[in-house]
C-alpha cells in the first residue's frame, strides 16, 4: 500500500501475528511505515514487527522502539517468521465448533482485542458508567447495560 496510515489501519483491522516491513533508504515508504507503526508498545498490539533491509533506516529516530526482528536479507525471513510464530500462545478460551448461533467473521479478532483490553473482571469505572447513563438518557430507556462477551461469560462492566 502506498498510504502509510491506510496500511497501519489495515494491519490493525486484521491483527496479523507478524508484519514484515521492507526498509530501504532509497524508498521512503517502508521507513515511513516503520516510523508510524513503532510509535509505542501498543501501536500494533501483539503483532510482531520485522524489518528487512537497511538497519540505518530503522535507526533514523533514536526515540522509536526497534523492530521485533531486524533482518539484513530476505533469505533470513522464513526462519525468523517460524521463530516468531512458534512462541505465540493460543487464546485461553475457545468456542467449540460448530455453534448454534451466528458468529461475526472477525470474532477471533474481537475476542483477542477484548483479551488485550484487560476489562473483563475489573471493577466498575466512572467513565463507562457515564457512557451507560448517556445511552439510557438518549434512548429514553430506564435500563442500560454495558457487557463484555467472552466465549464462556458475559461480564457486566456498567449498569
Amino acid at each position: 500500500m502506498d498510504d502509510v496510515y491506510a496500511t497501519a489501519f489495515a494491519i490493525g483491522h486484521r491483527l496479523p501475528a507478524v508484519v514484515v516491513v521492507v526498509v530501504d533508504l532509497a524508498d521512503a515508504r517502508g521507513a515511513a511505515f516503520y516510523a508510524v507503526s513503532s510509535g509505542g508498545p501498543s501501536a500494533l498490539g501483539q503483532t510482531r514487527l520485522m524489518a528487512v533491509g537497511d538497519a540505518d533506516a530503522t535507526a533514523m529516530d533514536a526515540n522509536r522502539a526497534p523492530p521485533s526482528v531486524q533482518l539484513t536479507s530476505a533469505e533470513q525471513l522464513p526462519l525468523a517468521i517460524h521463530d516468531a510464530l512458534s512462541d505465540i500462545t493460543p487464546p485461553i478460551e475457545r468456542l467449540e465448533l460448530p455453534v448454534s448461533f451466528p458468529l461475526a467473521a472477525n470474532e477471533s479478532q474481537r475476542l483477542e482485542a477484548l483479551d488485550r483490553s484487560g476489562l473483563v473482571d475489573t471493577a466498575p469505572e466512572a467513565t463507562f458508567d457515564r457512557l451507560t447513563w448517556l445511552a439510557s438518557q438518549n434512548l429514553h430507556m430506564p435500563v442500560a447495560l454495558m457487557t463484555l462477551l467472552t466465549p464462556t461469560r458475559q461480564w457486566f462492566k456498567s449498569r
